[in-house]
């Protein structure tokens, strides 16, 4: 199997397919895209757009944008701790792709941001908790162990971790495969022998 890693430029082009909030100051009607329908665009009302579509209208001084309710100072100053008091478990209170989502926004939306590199350094140790806590996992390791445990996980963390990881789950499936042919191979010579005993 290949477990590339995908580029942190890969992880945005996904990301920007998130939908966010913005506040036009433009009208419009709505836009068809592939994804789906946006709109209509009212001045001074709030609509929901994929990412992407707020940072263009956003470069072009078309719309301000109203930032997640997680991606505020005081919230993930919060969520660090509940990562540093967790253990192993994920705080479900930021999305999968709250890296790139943040840094995609820190790029393109800075004049949103009270507090930039605070939060930019808030949001550096929460990837290096969460990034951590995958590591353990990773050393606890075994075929039976089910993948839901890292459906909270981000996009950022599994992908650091992604060949390690998959190249070890897969060790371990080889290895359990392994042992059940030595079992059965071990009761089929068993029942063998029984029958030319008789």
């Amino acid at each position: 199997m290949n477990y590339k890693n995908y580029t942190p430029q890969e992880n945005e082009f996904f990301a920007e397919n998130e939908l966010i909030q913005i506040i036009p100051n433009f009208r419009e009607n709505p836009f068809d895209f592939i994804s789906g329908t946006f709109g209509p665009f009212r001045p001074g009302r709030p609509v929901t757009v994929p990412l992407w579509l707020a940072i263009y209208l956003k470069q072009r001084n078309k719309c301000q944008v109203q930032l997640p309710i997680w991606l505020d100072y005081d919230t993930l100053t919060k969520i660090k701790g509940i990562e540093r008091e967790s253990g192993d478990i994920f705080s479900e209170d930021i999305p999968y792709y709250y890296f790139e989502l943040a840094h995609l926004l820190f790029t393109h939306c800075s004049d949103e941001f009270a507090h930039l590199q605070k939060m930019k350094s808030v949001l550096e140790d929460i990837f290096e908790l969460r990034k951590e806590k995958l590591i353990r996992m990773l050393k606890k390791v075994d075929p039976v162990t089910p993948v839901k445990y890292l459906s909270t996980a981000g996009a950022v963390e599994l992908n650091v971790i992604r060949p390690a990881f998959g190249a070890a789950y897969t060790v371990a499936g080889q290895m359990q495969n392994i042992l059940d042919n030595c079992e059965k191979a071990i009761e089929a010579n068993a029942q063998g022998g029984a029958s030319q005993q008789e």
